[in-house]
C-alpha cells in the first residue's frame, strides 16, 4: 500500500515462465542516485509488496532508457553541464543497497535534466525553459567518470535552465563548395 503523496511511476510486466536471471532493474533519481538490482530479487513478492528503493525527501524516480551494446550513458543537468560515461562504471547492487552516484551535482550544475542511453553517431537537442534549443553531436561531449560533474555544454541566460533533452539522428555535415 502506498501513501497519498506517493505514486507508481513504472510497472514492468514479465511473462510467466520467463528466464529473468540475466536481467536487471535499474532505477535513477532526480538527485543523481542510480540503483541496479538483479531482476530475480523481485521474483518472490510478498502480498504487501517490497521496497525497491528508498528516496530522500524531495527526490523522485526518473524514466530511463534501455542500454544497448555499444551505447554510452549521457547525463545532462539543468545548469547546462553534461558528460558521457561508460556503462561498466555502474556496478551491480543488491536490493538493499543505497545506489551509487551517477553524477556529482552542485549549485552550479543544477539537477539532472536527462539521463539517456546514446550512440556516438547521434545528435541531441538541449531545450531550455526560455525556448532556446541547441543541437550538438553526442561524440563531441567529453567522456568522463561516473562521479564527476561533466563539462559545460550550453551557456544559459540568467535564470534559464534545461528542461528537456531529445535524441535525434545526426545531421549530415554540409559540404563546402569552392568556386573557381
Amino acid at each position: 500500500q502506498i501513501s497519498t503523496d506517493e505514486k507508481v511511476t513504472r510497472m514492468v510486466p514479465v511473462p510467466k515462465g520467463s528466464n529473468t536471471s540475466e536481467y536487471n532493474i535499474v532505477m535513477a533519481t532526480r538527485d543523481a542516485m542510480i540503483k541496479k538490482t538483479p531482476f530475480d530479487e523481485f521474483r518472490n513478492l510478498r502480498k504487501n509488496g517490497l521496497i525497491a528503493i528508498n528516496l530522500k525527501e524531495g527526490d523522485e524516480l526518473m524514466d530511463m532508457s534501455m542500454l544497448l551494446e555499444g551505447q554510452k550513458v549521457l547525463a545532462i543537468t539543468t545548469g547546462g553541464y553534461g558528460k558521457r560515461t561508460d556503462p561498466d562504471q555502474y556496478r551491480e547492487q543488491g536490493r538493499n543497497g543505497m545506489g551509487i552516484r551517477a553524477m556529482n551535482l552542485t549549485d552550479k550544475t543544477g539537477e539532472i535534466a536527462a539521463h539517456l542511453a546514446v550512440n556516438d553517431d547521434e545528435d541531441i537537442l538541449l531545450i531550455t525553459d526560455d525556448g532556446t534549443v541547441i543541437r550538438m553531436a553526442v561524440a563531441d561531449i567529453r567522456e568522463s567518470g561516473r562521479n564527476t560533474q561533466g563539462v559545460r555544454l550550453m551557456r544559459l541566460a540568467e535564470g534559464a535552465k534545461i528542461v528537456s533533452v531529445a535524441r535525434a539522428e545526426q545531421e549530415p555535415e554540409e559540404e563546402e563548395t569552392v568556386l573557381p
